[in-house]
């Protein structure tokens, strides 16, 4: 005959399954935080040589708004980083960019 199932043998079932659903959770969100920080670094890597490029041709101005813009990228993409790995902490919110 199988061990009855006691409030306490119950408790620790859902505590188990609470936890191997815990351990997914932080699974998928350090997939997706890591794609995201992925997708912000080639971004700004493309970002960086159009700035070379404009920097290049003697259109400083716009070079400029691009660095920013690289800047920003590369500082999300820090951010989304540091999230795949520890997917249990918050993420710092956005700051709103300096560009339009």
């Amino acid at each position: 005959m199988p061990p009855r199932m006691t409030t306490r043998r119950w408790m620790i079932a859902v505590a188990i399954a609470g936890l191997a659903l815990l351990a997914d959770l932080g699974r998928r969100r350090s997939a997706e935080f890591g794609q995201q920080s992925r997708a912000a670094e080639v971004l700004a890597e493309s970002l960086a040589v159009e700035a070379e490029e404009m920097e290049g041709s003697g259109r400083n101005l716009e070079a400029m708004a691009l660095r920013d813009k690289e800047r920003f990228y590369r500082w999300l993409s820090a951010s989304y980083h540091r999230a795949s790995r520890y997917p249990w902490l918050s993420i710092p919110s956005r700051p709103p960019p300096l560009f339009r």
